[in-house]
């Protein structure tokens, strides 16, 4: 199992990822911002969980949610 800090640094490359797609004119419905506040609420057990949830190209938190159950 990962340490918290390894996922918390994996969390912020994929972060500076979304900002740099989004800086290409690509649309990311989920910010940093609500990835920070999902992980919180979620307590995922992985950054790769997390992934799949903005990997997802949900459209909203509510999409995450239904992503979470899959996982």
């Amino acid at each position: 199992m990962l340490s918290a800090a390894w996922q918390l640094a994996q969390l912020a490359v994929f972060a500076n990822q979304a900002s740099a797609q989004a800086a290409e004119g690509q649309e990311y419905c989920v910010g940093v911002q609500q990835l920070w506040l999902y992980y919180a609420t979620h307590q995922l057990p992985t950054v790769h969980a997390l992934a799949q949830v903005v990997q997802s190209g949900g459209t909203a938190i509510e999409q995450a949610d239904f992503d979470w159950a899959l996982i």
